[in-house]
């Protein structure tokens, strides 16, 4: 699962206390703060929030380069990006979550999941779904096979108790 780092790139007086409360409690290990804003708003932001890491006047490529050196270092990564400026590093993440009020066709395409609206507490949630399907998917494929066993099995009864059938009416004719 995405438990080691969440990257955002989102307006950073969108995302809560809470929520990075929630999403430490769930697992995810690591935050930064990705983001184009000058530095010092970005450290003051970043620091109020208990970021891991602030990292700041990025460029859109060189959010990427984060993500891929956040990978690199044995990470699964989220990205959560709110705008055109984050599309390629919601790309290059394992899961690119898209979140706003007004979503643009290409941060959406490089998003695996979007969120409409700017709370990004429903992000908990939002993981825990994601659990619960994978969940529930790997639930249905051991029934699935254990079903397929069963099915194999009487086939297989079936098919020797025709061949035994055929056998003894053969014998029975001669």
């Amino acid at each position: 699962g995405i438990r080691d780092v969440a990257v955002t790139g989102v307006q950073t007086c969108a995302l809560p206390i809470y929520a990075l409360t929630q999403l430490r409690a769930i697992g995810i290990q690591r935050f930064i703060l990705l983001t184009g804003d000058r530095a010092l708003a970005a450290h003051e932001v970043g620091n109020a929030l208990g970021m891991d890491e602030v990292i700041a006047e990025v460029l859109p490529a060189q959010k990427l380069e984060v993500v891929r050196a956040e990978q690199a270092a044995g990470r699964t990564v989220m990205m959560v990006g709110d705008g055109v400026n984050d599309a390629l590093a919601l790309a290059g993440a394992e899961v690119g979550v898209a979140i706003g009020a007004e979503l643009n066709e290409v941060a959406l395409g490089g998003a695996d999941v979007a969120l409409l609206g700017t709370d990004l507490g429903r992000l908990p949630k939002m993981i825990g779904l994601a659990d619960l399907t994978r969940r529930v998917i790997g639930q249905n494929v051991l029934i699935a096979f254990g079903l397929a066993l069963v099915l194999i099995g009487f086939a297989a009864a079936d098919r020797k108790s025709t061949r035994l059938n055929s056998q003894s009416r053969l014998h029975l004719v001669c």
